[in-house]
C-alpha cells in the first residue's frame, strides 16, 4: 500500500502549483505555494498555507481598482487563481481517491478561500465596469449637451448625436468628441445648404437630416400642390364660363324683353312697325344693356388644402396661395382646421 501511495506522489511532485496575489499596494507580491500540503499530506503545512491564503484573500478585500491597467490585473490574478484552483481541485481528487478521512476537509477549506478570493476579484472587476459604464454615459451626456447650440437645438437632441459604441473601452473619450464635433459640423454645414435651396427645404431637411431625402420630399410636395392649383384652376375656369353663359342668357332675355315691349308701346302709338322701326327699336334696346348695370351672378372658388402640406417654415401659405391664383376672378381661400 506504501508503495502505490509513493509511485502516485512521485508523480504529484512533477506539478508546479502557485499563485501570484497583489492588492493595493502595487509593489506588494506574493506567491501562495500548493504543492507541500499535496505532496506530502503535511495537515501543518496545509493550516500554514490555508492562513498564507486567507491573509491574501484579506489583501484583495481592500484592492481599489483605479485603472484600465488594474483591472486587467485584477483579471489575470482572477484566471491565475481559477487556474490553480482547478488544478489543486484535480490533484485533491487524485489524492482523496487514495487518501481518504481528515485530507477531504483539509481540501475544501483550501478550495473554500480560493474560491472565495476568486469570486471577491469577480465582483471587483464587475463594480469597476459599472462605475466606469456609468462615468462614461455621464461624459458622454455632457459632451453632446454641450455641442447641442442654439442654432440646432429646436431639432437636435440627445439621441440624434448618441452611439452605442460610446460605451466601448475601446473607443477614447477623445475619440468620442471627434465625432461629435464631425457630426455637429456636418449637421450646421447641411442646415446652410437646406436654407440656401429653400425654406422649405430647410424645414424639411429638420425632420429627416438628409439633403437629398429633403429635396426628394419638397419636389414631391411641390407637385402635389401644383396638382390641386391645376385642379382648382380647372375648376375656376369651369365656373367662370357658366357664370359668362348666365349672364349672357340673362342679357339676351332682357334684350328681347326690351324690344318687345318697345313694339307693342309703338304699335300703341299707331306707329308703323317696319323693318326700319325694327331696327332702331334693337339698337336702343343693345345701347341700353351696354349703360344699364345687369345682375351678376356670384360664384365662389374654393381651393382647399391642409396645413401638413406645408412645411412649418413657410410662413405665409395663404398669402402664397393667393398670388399663384390672382389671374382669377372671385377666388377665396380656405383653411380647413
Amino acid at each position: 500500500m506504501r508503495s502505490k501511495i509513493s509511485l502516485k506522489i512521485t508523480r504529484l511532485r512533477k506539478m508546479n502549483f502557485s499563485i501570484n496575489i497583489f492588492n493595493n499596494h502595487k509593489n506588494n507580491r506574493g506567491k501562495l505555494k500548493m504543492p507541500n500540503f499535496l505532496e506530502t499530506i503535511n495537515f501543518p503545512e496545509q493550516a500554514k498555507m490555508l492562513q498564507t491564503a486567507k491573509d491574501k484573500k484579506q489583501a484583495f478585500e481592500t484592492l481599489i481598482l483605479e485603472n484600465e491597467d488594474d483591472k486587467k490585473k485584477a483579471k489575470s490574478d482572477r484566471a491565475e487563481i481559477n487556474k490553480t484552483l482547478k488544478e489543486f481541485k484535480t490533484q485533491a481528487k487524485t489524492v482523496r481517491d487514495k487518501v481518504i478521512g481528515e485530507f477531504d476537509t483539509k481540501v475544501k477549506e483550501v478550495v473554500k478561500v480560493l474560491d472565495e478570493t476568486q469570486n471577491l476579484l469577480k465582483e471587483k472587476v464587475e463594480d469597476y465596469d459599472l462605475t466606469w459604464k456609468h462615468e462614461r454615459e455621464n461624459w458622454v451626456f455632457e459632451a453632446i449637451k454641450l455641442r447641442i447650440t442654439d442654432d440646432i437645438d429646436d431639432f437636435i437632441d440627445f439621441y440624434v448625436l448618441d452611439d452605442p459604441r460610446y460605451e466601448n473601452v475601446s473607443l477614447t473619450e477623445k475619440k468620442i468628441a471627434e465625432e461629435l464635433d464631425v457630426k455637429v459640423a456636418k449637421i450646421k454645414s447641411d442646415l446652410l445648404v437646406a436654407q440656401a435651396i429653400s425654406p422649405q427645404v430647410a424645414a424639411i431637411y429638420k425632420e429627416c437630416l438628409d439633403i437629398p431625402t429633403a429635396i426628394a420630399r419638397d419636389k414631391q410636395q411641390q407637385e402635389e400642390q401644383a396638382r390641386r392649383e391645376a385642379i382648382a384652376k380647372a375648376e375656376a375656369e369651369r365656373q367662370e364660363r357658366e357664370r359668362q353663359e348666365i349672364l349672357a342668357r340673362q342679357k339676351e332675355l332682357e334684350r328681347q324683353a326690351m324690344v318687345e315691349a318697345e313694339i307693342t308701346e309703338a304699335k300703341e302709338n299707331g306707329e308703323v312697325i317696319n323693318a326700319d322701326k325694327i331696327r332702331e327699336i334693337n339698337q336702343r334696346a343693345d345701347d341700353y344693356a351696354e349703360k344699364e348695370a345687369l345682375k351678376m351672378a356670384s360664384f365662389t372658388v374654393r381651393f382647399e388644402y391642409k396645413e401638413s402640406d406645408y412645411p412649418l417654415s413657410w410662413q405665409n401659405p395663404l398669402a402664397d396661395l393667393e398670388k399663384r391664383l390672382q389671374d382669377l376672378e372671385n377666388v377665396e381661400v380656405i383653411k380647413n382646421d
